[in-house]
């Protein structure tokens, strides 16, 4: 009888400590973003709900008829590399997604313009666009910037950086301006910013943003 009673007693504080183990800390942070973990996996506080936008992804969807934004996310071991690491990304996207932007824009309307198709911006207006585009990203406003705790360590930063729509749009013109010096062409400012309107607004339809 003692013995039996001695290994039910084992029994039950095996069980407890088990428990206590797999419970974790009541008091941990618990990352709101999903943890693309795969189905099933025992570990403790993982998010496994994928279809849900975040807060920061919600304010680029969210983004005013007078801004350009952009989104990042980054996992580090740490915090802070983790916030320099997303930020360097958000900035990295904008500035490819404006450039690309602007491009297009001038490249258009100078094609129409002088109605050849063909037409390509010369190599300087190029590197301009790209330059200035860089500049104006230093200028950028952090419109969201949040950090978490995964269950796994690691910390889960994301964030959305804003810019104002008229910047970009002087950059076009500018560009615009020099490419029609360049073809000795006169600069159709109307012609223009109707071609500019038409683009920006297929640019946030595309990136889901609001009208």
């Amino acid at each position: 009888m003692n013995k039996s009673i001695f290994i039910l007693t084992m029994m039950s504080l095996t069980s407890f400590v088990l428990f206590s183990s797999c419970g974790g800390s009541k008091n941990a942070p618990v990352a709101s973003y999903p943890e693309y973990t795969s189905e099933g996996k025992a570990k403790a506080n993982v998010v496994t709900k994928v279809d849900d936008t975040d807060e920061c992804e919600n304010a680029v969807l969210e983004c005013p008829p007078n801004e350009f934004r952009a989104y990042g996310s980054a996992i580090s071991v740490s915090r802070d590399l983790g916030r320099t690491k997303v930020i360097s990304r958000a900035k990295n996207q904008l500035i490819s997604d404006l450039s690309a932007l602007i491009l297009s824009v001038v490249e258009d309307y100078v094609q129409e313009y002088i109605k050849d198709k063909n037409f390509s911006l010369s190599e300087s207006t190029k590197r301009y666009i790209s330059s200035v585009s860089e500049r104006m990203l230093e200028n950028n406003n952090i419109v969201c910037n949040k950090t978490y705790l995964r269950s796994d360590g690691n910390y889960e930063c994301i964030v959305c950086i804003s810019i104002q729509k008229e910047d970009v749009e002087n950059i076009a013109e500018d560009a615009a301006i020099s490419e029609s010096e360049k073809m000795k062409i006169d600069f159709d400012k109307e012609t223009f910013l109707n071609s500019q309107k038409d683009k920006i607004d297929r640019y946030r339809k595309q990136k889901g943003m609001n009208d």
